[in-house]
């Protein structure tokens, strides 16, 4: 689970529609705009804007508007989402750091022992 992105571009100006399934075509805040030429993908919680070529999820969206660090991206992010650190790195309360790609084919993939394969 990452930072919900919509939320993050409706801070910066975003227009974002109430509608909307897979991938909701918005007005990119970064720059005029006469039409929707971004896309958030609600899946994978990602912005990517077809004019400028801004690609990024919710972390990105704020380094790039406010020019901070990581951890600086992290705690606005906190901020304007309402959702801590620990909620989006431990969702379901288990001890284990979660990816935000839990649940692909590398999360569901068996882990195997190098020295078994090779006999080392």
């Amino acid at each position: 689970m990452a930072f919900p992105v919509i939320a993050v571009v409706e801070h910066y100006g975003g227009r974002v529609p109430t509608r909307g399934g897979m991938y909701i075509r918005v007005r990119c805040p970064f720059h005029e705009d006469g039409h929707p030429s971004a896309s958030i993908n609600t899946h994978k919680q990602r912005f990517h804007c077809f004019t400028c070529g801004f690609d990024g999820d919710a972390i990105a969206v704020i380094r790039w508007q406010e020019e901070c660090s990581y951890a600086d991206a992290v705690a606005k992010a906190e901020a304007i989402t309402g959702t801590s650190n620990d909620q989006v790195r431990n969702p379901a309360g288990t001890s284990e750091w979660l990816s935000p790609r839990a649940g692909d084919r590398d999360a569901r993939r068996p882990q195997v022992e190098t020295w078994r394969l090779f006999g080392t």
